[in-house]
């Protein structure tokens, strides 16, 4: 018998059964037929092997037919899941590749949000030096009056700084692109192309007038600066009023509260003094309080209507900070500063303390009992000092100190979460003499000599 007659007369005698439980039955044939065909058996043998048609028929229930043989087939698809090595290897690669996956999603989402503060920065930059160039320029007509040089000067830094910012526009043509990418998308290829022919002509006449700016305020700048003799100190148009506090009394304590003032506290022999000058809206105040011998400096801010002008005038930086000479010997040292450098030359004290919004600390030549130091922006650097406890925490700086003494003195402990350091802790609970250094975003080197 032939697979075709045996499919015939298997189909004859499932009269009685639906067409679809009948069209099942023959499915399952044929595929049983194909597979032993393809082992090598020859047709009259696979035929046989089936049996009787009538046993075949009179055996036959929907229910035991479509569990002993139907089900059999899709049992073969579920094969992969009653085999525990392959569910075990299955599975393993399923939560291996999941943090795999999230990863590259987070490293492509991160490159996405770079990207775009790119793109943001250049639109605020040029946002504030277009809006920055013509208020830098007006105040340089208004000097113009007084102090010719320094106005031609203010002028050209003016107009350079608004050129600049034209500049910075002609970035946010990537802002552009996007915005074309989603032209094509959409199939209008037509509007796309239109528009990219149309900014390309308007960037380079932005990119050839933003040239001509910058060059002619540079040309304006340099008439100005020749103007002053070629001396950047005669451009400074800000007026200055000496402070001086001359020191006449021992002196136990310092305490140092600034906003935007460099500190210089230098050790001498003599001539003890506090120098500095008022300026724009920033006044320093003195007080020295001789009986007690504590020297207390504050900067404070008044505020006026020319000043909202006067920030942008052009300023010799030098005469904006503060100079403190005092004795060598001194019991106590604080200074608390918002924005400005700290220097701290040739002390011997008992404690010092630094408390810095944004600006770095210099120390060389100190012998100190205790340092403390918080410093949220800003690198700390010590040389050649003695230092018996040294507490430094900064939030984005790097720490470079070099001791005098042995590293076994100490206890040390460096901690630092996005930086490297150069040793290792050293954990020494019999020394009184600690150090501990703490940044969340910068490099420790320690060195002893």
């Amino acid at each position: 018998m032939t697979k075709l007659q045996f499919e015939k007369e298997l189909r004859n005698k499932l009269a009685h059964v639906s067409v679809a439980e009948k069209q099942k039955i023959v499915d399952y044939f044929n595929e049983l037929f194909w597979e032993k065909s393809d082992a090598g058996e020859d047709e009259k043998s696979i035929i046989k092997s089936f049996g009787d048609i009538d046993e075949i028929v009179a055996s036959f229930t929907e229910d035991s037919f479509f569990e002993k043989n139907v089900k059999a087939i899709k049992s073969k698809t579920r094969s992969f899941f009653s085999n525990k090595y392959l569910l075990t290897v299955y599975f393993s690669l399923f939560f291996i590749t999941i943090p795999l996956t999230i990863a590259a999603l987070s490293i492509v989402f991160s490159l996405g949000i770079a990207v775009l503060a790119v793109i943001f920065s250049f639109f605020v930059c040029g946002v504030v030096f277009v809006i920055a160039g013509p208020l830098y320029a007006g105040y340089g007509v208004y000097l113009l009056f007084s102090h010719p040089a320094s106005g031609l000067a203010q002028i050209g830094v003016g107009v350079c700084v608004f050129g600049m910012g034209v500049l910075f526009f002609l970035l946010l043509r990537y802002v552009e692109f996007l915005r074309i990418l989603v032209f094509v998308k959409k199939g209008n290829k037509k509007k796309a192309y239109a528009r990219a022919n149309g900014m390309k002509k308007l960037r380079a006449v932005l990119a050839i007038t933003s040239v001509v700016i910058i060059v002619l305020g540079a040309g304006v700048f340099t008439a100005g600066f020749a103007k002053a003799d070629w001396s950047y100190a005669r451009l400074d148009t800000v007026e200055y009023t000496a402070v001086r506090e001359d020191i006449d009394a021992p002196v136990t304590e310092i305490n140092v509260n600034v906003k935007s003032r460099n500190v210089y506290i230098v050790a001498c022999s003599d001539d003890f003094k506090v120098q500095g000058f008022n300026y724009l809206k920033s006044e320093l105040a003195v007080d020295f309080d001789r009986d007690a011998g504590v020297l207390t400096i504050k900067e404070s801010y008044r505020y006026s209507g020319r000043d909202i002008f006067e920030v942008f005038a052009l300023s010799d930086h030098k005469k904006q900070r503060v100079y403190i000479y005092l004795p060598k010997n001194i019991s106590q040292i604080k200074v608390t500063s918002i924005a400005g450098d700290l220097r701290l030359e040739g002390f011997n004290a008992d404690a010092v303390s630094v408390q810095s919004t944004a600006g770095d600390l210099r120390m060389k030549d100190c012998e100190i009992g205790e340092l403390n130091v918080r410093a949220a922006a800003g690198d700390v650097r010590i040389t050649n000092s003695k230092i018996n406890n040294v507490n430094v925490r900064t939030t984005a700086g790097d720490v470079k100190i070099w001791l005098i003494g042995k590293r076994n003195e100490y206890s040390i402990e460096l901690d630092t979460r996005a930086g490297n350091k150069n040793m290792k802790d050293q954990i020494n609970t019999s020394s009184d003499k600690k150090i501990y250094i703490s940044t969340t975003a910068g490099d420790i080197k320690l060195y002893f000599k």
